[in-house]
Order: C-alpha cells, then sequence, then structure tokens
C-alpha cells in the first residue's frame, strides 16, 4: 500500500519536474502540473491509492485555480503571497469536502440486512 502511493506520487513528480522543463512559462507550468496530477490520479485509482489520491486531487485543484488565476491576472497578483495560499488552502479543503460527501452519500441505506443481501448492496445515490 505504501509502496503504491509513493510510486503515484513519484509518477507526478516526474511528469511535473519533465512538463515544466519544457514549458516554463507561467501560465503553461501550472496547466503542465494540472495534467501530470490528472494522470497521477488515474493511476492512483487503478492502484487503488486512496490516501495519493486525495493528495493528487488537491494538486489537481491547486494547480488548476493558479493556472485560472495567473492567466486572469498575471504572474504577480498570484505569487503575491495571499493568493497563492488561499488557493492552496481552498483545493486542499475542497478535497476533503467532497470525500466527506462522497461518504456520506454511498453510505449504506437505513435498515439494511447482512452482507451481500439486495438491501445492503443498495446505496444512497440522492440526497
Amino acid at each position: 500500500m505504501i509502496s503504491s502511493n509513493l510510486a503515484v506520487i513519484a509518477i507526478f513528480a516526474v511528469l511535473s519536474f519533465a512538463g515544466t522543463r519544457v514549458f516554463n512559462e507561467v501560465p503553461a507550468g501550472e496547466l503542465v502540473q494540472a495534467v501530470a496530477a490528472a494522470a497521477a490520479i488515474a493511476v492512483s485509482l487503478r492502484l487503488r491509492a486512496h490516501p495519493a489520491t486525495f493528495v493528487m486531487s488537491a494538486l489537481l485543484a491547486f494547480s488548476f485555480a493558479e493556472f485560472v488565476a495567473h492567466t486572469l491576472w498575471g504572474k504577480a497578483v498570484v505569487q503575491g503571497g495571499e493568493t497563492h495560499m488561499t488557493v492552496m488552502g481552498a483545493g486542499a479543503i475542497g478535497v476533503v469536502l467532497g470525500a466527506a460527501m462522497v461518504r456520506l452519500i454511498m453510505r449504506p441505506r437505513f435498515g439494511a440486512r447482512e452482507a451481500g443481501s439486495p438491501a445492503a448492496e443498495d446505496r444512497v445515490l440522492a440526497v
């Protein structure tokens, strides 16, 4: 389990490092990081590396939000400090809240029988 999580993080690091060396400009670098995070998420879902999935999801949200901010307002505004930290925090909080909502929505229905029964297999899909 630890090795699969580390493998996902290594995949992100290699793709991100290689991509930012090729596309060194500010908006393109964040887009490359977002694509690398999306690729790492695909691998982590395949390997069932859930901690790495959460970390890469936060990095994807952060990289994409920073890409949009750099595109709209330029490098000086986003790299100033407050905006950079706010975008990072928003990405991490969004992933945590999203994971909590998925767990809440996908819990077994009230009164479900033992595991394997049709009632236990039903999941609540609507809020």
